[in-house]
């Protein structure tokens, strides 16, 4: 009977232990996310404070406030409340912000409105708290083993809400190898870094097409290890082994926007979007406009841009996005055909898809004025095609709209 008694004491103990252990986990994590929520609450009684002073006539830094120059069509949306589309209008213009020959200036403002949305966006302030929680409870954890801890997040969006909680001071990251370390704050990660003598970099060597383009970090950085996986399936041989990461490749001819415009084009499914997206970044990222060879690989992937946009009827911006590739390859037909003439001396320009498939859509729509403008432009560069002919065609149908 006295073990009875003695075995129920200790449970009891246990059990109550337990709950008290847990009341002060409880305690903790709700201070956390009372110091979060009250960072974001400060800033944004700094920005009233700081319209009220504008709207007084007082010189404020612009910085703190709504961008100047923002996208009459983003403004909208950001008014109108529709965060989401929002969102998917500034990562298309990410895309357009890579390279060289983008100013620092325009790459700084757009990273201030991308950076003013975010504070904005209730998407940000509702994933940020559950990743709070995540690294609060082990401090200095690896960014790409956080993924799978909140499924229901595209990976994209994870990494757009860690990076610009970074840029608003809601955590600190601090690059380790291919991935990042996370941090509730820099004052932790200091108390980390005091901690360690050293990083431990688990390199991990890459072979392959990936390998051959030094495209290890980009491979490993950009995707997550459930997209790498789904790539990988893509390209498996018959002995198994994947080309894109573990054959030897000691010579290819393609140049990399090359490849990896092929690899844009085995991506076309609307669940591979985002996989697509990020080759396609990669692509301008990789260009280099000194390149004879990736001058004409370039022209051939506007190409196959067009011809996903054109094919893409679903897509509730299919119109744009047809419009949006044709201008992209036309405004690059120049420098094509320079190269064209380089390279094959005594042959004429082939077709160009781009004017081709722009007029087409525009004469629909009975924009002769533009149509005929434009296969003047094509017509003066040499691209093969019935300029002529739709020029005559829409001179005639200009005469009987008068």
């Amino acid at each position: 009977m006295e073990l009875i008694l003695v075995g129920f004491s200790v449970l009891a103990l246990f059990v109550i232990a337990k709950i008290i252990l847990k009341q002060e986990h409880n305690k903790k994590l709700q201070k956390h996310h009372e110091n979060l929520i009250g960072r974001v609450t400060a800033r944004k009684e700094k920005k009233a404070s700081l319209r009220e002073k504008k709207n007084k006539n007082i010189d404020v830094s612009k910085s703190t406030l709504l961008p100047d120059n923002i996208p009459p069509e983003f403004k909208r949306m950001f008014s109108n409340g529709e965060y989401d589309m929002a969102r998917i209008y500034l990562q298309k213009i990410a895309y357009t912000m890579v390279g060289d020959d983008v100013p620092q200036e325009d790459k700084d403002s757009f990273k201030e409105l991308m950076t003013y949305f975010a504070d904005n966006d209730p998407l940000y302030h509702k994933l940020i708290r559950q990743l709070y929680a995540i690294i609060e409870r082990d401090e200095g954890y690896t960014q790409s083993k956080i993924y799978v801890h909140l499924p229901e997040y595209e990976a994209e969006t994870i990494r757009y809400v860690l990076y610009f909680a970074h840029e608003l001071g809601d955590i600190h990251r601090v690059k380790k190898g291919r991935s990042y370390l996370l941090f509730t704050s820099k004052d932790k990660f200091s108390k980390e870094s005091n901690n360690k003598s050293s990083i431990d970099h688990n390199n991990i060597p890459i072979k392959g097409y990936i390998g051959y383009y030094n495209l290890a970090q980009w491979w490993l950085n950009e995707f997550s290890n459930e997209e790498r996986d789904y790539i990988l399936k893509k390209y498996i041989l018959e002995n198994d082994e994947n080309e894109l990461t573990e054959i030897e490749v000691y010579e290819a001819s393609p140049t990399i926007v090359s490849f990896l415009a092929n690899m844009y084009r085995d991506f076309s499914d609307d669940t591979e979007r985002t996989i697509q997206q990020k080759i396609s970044k990669k692509i301008y990222e990789s260009f280099d406009s000194n390149d004879n060879g990736m001058i004409l690989d370039m022209h051939f992937f506007y190409k196959k841009k067009i011809e996903f946009a054109q094919f893409d009827k679903q897509n509730s911006e299919y119109y744009e996005n047809l419009i949006s590739s044709c201008n992209e390859q036309i405004e690059f037909a120049e420098k094509a055909a320079k190269a064209f003439k380089k390279k094959y001396k005594n042959n004429s320009l082939p077709s160009h898809t781009g004017y081709n498939r722009l007029v087409i859509t525009l004469e629909k729509e009975k924009r002769y004025d533009d149509v005929i403008k434009i296969c003047n432009q094509a017509l003066s560069q040499k691209w093969a095609g019935d300029w002529e002919h739709r020029i005559n065609r829409c001179q005639r149908k200009l005469e009987r709209q008068k």
